[in-house]
């Protein structure tokens, strides 16, 4: 499974996983806002029934990033802290552009950081990262696709190298672009076809 993008329900692929052989997950998955754009997004309860494999998985003393939207950050930090505890949040700021939110249009998305234990970080990060919408706008192939300066940024200060980072819901590969250029390994699991041979292609083009 390490440094491949498996294409498949995380639910069923990740019971395969061995038990605490993955060192940080950093994952965005289904919003439950119910745009039309991605399937499953009616709801969080795929998102929410991965939590227990996304726990059993994790190492002791690792971290377990999130993206949510801002209007269910309540529901995500309440279920998370279940498993995890929750450690902090970082912000993606987009400096000139805007993505259409509940009240206009909104110029941050957050990513929620949580814990298996008492993880340390591996370096150091703002809470708030800059980022030029002109240029994620560019390489976009995903309707929620995150800009790879924060991912980057993520794997760096919440894995080390030659670690071993999970995303179970893919997406487009942002995730294990971000983990090939920082000399980490990856598993990315994604369910739609369309998405998978996208990442594929970018981790080939490293875009």
């Amino acid at each position: 499974m390490i440094d491949t993008i498996i294409c498949g329900d995380c639910l069923e692929i990740m019971p395969q996983i061995p038990d605490g052989s993955i060192d940080c997950i950093i994952t965005d998955p289904p919003y439950g806002i119910d745009k039309g754009k991605i399937i499953g997004d009616e709801s969080l309860d795929v998102w929410i029934d991965s939590l227990k494999d996304s726990y059993r998985v994790l190492k002791p003393d690792s971290f377990y990033c999130v993206f949510a939207s801002v209007a269910k950050l309540d529901e995500v930090i309440s279920n998370a802290t279940k498993f995890f505890n929750y450690r902090w949040i970082a912000i993606c700021y987009i400096n000139n552009g805007g993505t259409r939110g509940g009240v206009g249009f909104s110029n941050f998305y957050p990513c929620s950081v949580f814990m298996k234990g008492n993880a340390k970080i591996k370096a150091q990060m703002n809470d708030v990262c800059v980022v030029s919408h002109t240029n994620h706008q560019k390489y976009r192939r995903h309707p929620y696709q995150k800009d790879i300066k924060f991912n980057n940024r993520l794997v760096n200060t919440f894995s080390s190298e030659g670690e071993t980072v999970l995303d179970p819901f893919a997406g487009s590969g942002t995730t294990a672009v971000a983990c090939k250029r920082s000399d980490r390994h990856y598993i990315c699991i994604e369910k739609e076809p369309e998405y998978c041979a996208i990442a594929e292609r970018r981790i080939a083009e490293m875009l």
